[in-house]
């Protein structure tokens, strides 16, 4: 009896492709442009943006050259400059005497105000966002 051991052909490993990004204000890949097999690369968030770094890994056996980098994002986050009152969006009032906190327009508005800061699109400049307020309307008849 005779037995033929065939050895599946060996694939050469190969570096991973650098990750998509959806959010290139914010986070920096820029050191995942080309990871060998097996190793990985430093993620860090875009000035004015901070937040502890992450690592992006290549897997030591990937022979797929168009397979991502695998990786977590950081939590990126900033102060945003405060807003000149003439852009703020109809239906808020800054709180007097303090730096960030904004209630809803007294007369007319109503709800819970939120604020968020995220990167503008265009420029990736830090602006800050309002959302919560709502106009009062009345309530249609029965």
């Amino acid at each position: 009896l005779e037995f033929t051991v065939t050895r599946p052909p060996e694939r050469n490993c190969m570096p991973c492709a650098p990750p998509r990004v959806w959010d290139n204000c914010t986070v920096d890949v820029s050191a995942c442009a080309s990871v060998g097999p097996g190793g990985n690369c430093t993620i860090r968030c875009r000035l004015p943006f901070q937040g502890v770094p992450t690592v992006g890994r290549c897997p030591s056996s990937n022979v797929d050259p168009s397979s991502e980098v695998m990786w977590t994002p950081p939590v990126c986050t900033t102060t945003c400059p405060q807003p000149d009152p003439d852009t703020w969006p109809g239906g808020y009032e800054k709180v007097s005497g303090t730096n960030y906190s904004y209630r809803c327009a007294r007369q007319g508005f109503a709800g819970s105000p939120m604020t968020s800061c995220s990167a503008d699109p265009e420029n990736c400049a830090p602006v800050l966002g309002f959302s919560g307020c709502l106009p009062v309307v009345p309530c249609a008849p029965p």
